[in-house]
């Protein structure tokens, strides 16, 4: 793989870390500034996690193939159908989980997002069927920047729907371990 598009997938790992970590956190301070956490809130912060280490994997997977010494031909077709797989999946997925964190139907801002997710997918799985774009490294490179960028809505719409979504507290079974740090912290 040409040195420009390594630049590119590892700058595009860089991002999706950082953005991963800086959300993570948001959802930390919230909670910490009193805010409950609810099911919903849970699905979001994994969601974006998920979905942001599939594009740090994704970035990183072509290096990693190349150092395990594949041909270079198969290299962008494997990360491709790996990628596009992990990632068709979970978008499958979504709804179910989504339901049973919220109890409703996804609105549209999300079925948007969804499609987005979807096309990711569809470019990463065609360019494993060897029907890239423009080069396969280059149809590999755009299948990643629009999961990330579906990432970054995701998150955005969701922060958007929060105060909105009818959503399931977490059961005490779940909430346990949290309130037995909190004891623990007071009698420090």
């Amino acid at each position: 793989m040409a040195p420009p598009a390594q630049e590119y997938l590892y700058t595009l790992a860089v991002v999706a870390v950082t953005f991963v970590g800086f959300s993570t956190i948001f959802a930390s301070f919230r909670q910490a500034l009193g805010g409950t956490i609810s099911k919903y809130d849970l699905l979001l912060t994994r969601s974006i996690l998920h979905l942001g280490l599939m594009v740090v994997l994704g970035a990183l997977l072509p290096s990693l193939l190349e150092l395990l010494g594949f041909q270079p031909n198969i290299i962008l077709r494997g990360a491709s159908a790996l990628t596009g797989t992990v990632v068709l999946v979970f978008n499958a997925t979504y709804p179910a989980r989504r339901r049973a964190a919220t109890g409703a139907a996804m609105p549209k801002k999300v079925w948007i997002d969804a499609t987005l997710i979807y096309i990711s997918a569809a470019v990463l799985l065609a360019n494993a069927a060897g029907a890239a774009i423009r080069s396969s490294v280059a149809s590999y490179a755009l299948g990643l920047t629009v999961l990330l960028l579906a990432t970054f809505l995701a998150f955005m719409f969701g922060l958007d729907l929060l105060p909105r979504v009818p959503s399931r507290p977490v059961s005490k079974k779940s909430a346990a371990p949290a309130k037995r740090v909190e004891e623990r912290g007071a009698d420090r």
